[in-house]
């Protein structure tokens, strides 16, 4: 892995749906609240595209979560590095 860290769409798409269904919601429910299409959301599902900014912060208030719970990175290893070198920080 290089230096850059990539939203993984199709993980991120699992997450979307996951959480559509587990909140009981429907993929017309995001595309009205969205203001996008289907066809859209599906894309997403798929990890043919991502939303926007915008589309994902009112999804995410939509579904009673955060932006982070929708959006996987490829960056899992830094994140355990990450939180190994919090944990050496002094209080």
């Amino acid at each position: 892995m290089g230096d850059h860290i990539m939203v993984d769409s199709v993980e991120t798409g699992y997450q979307i749906i996951h959480k559509i269904y587990q909140d009981n919601k429907t993929v017309d429910d995001i595309a009205k609240v969205t203001d996008t299409t289907p066809h859209t959301v599906y894309a997403w599902i798929n990890g043919r595209k991502l939303p926007s900014t915008d589309q994902l912060f009112i999804m995410a208030r939509y579904l009673g979560c955060l932006m982070d719970d929708l959006i996987v990175g490829d960056d899992s290893e830094r994140l355990d590095l990450a939180s190994d070198k919090e944990k050496e920080l002094p209080a």
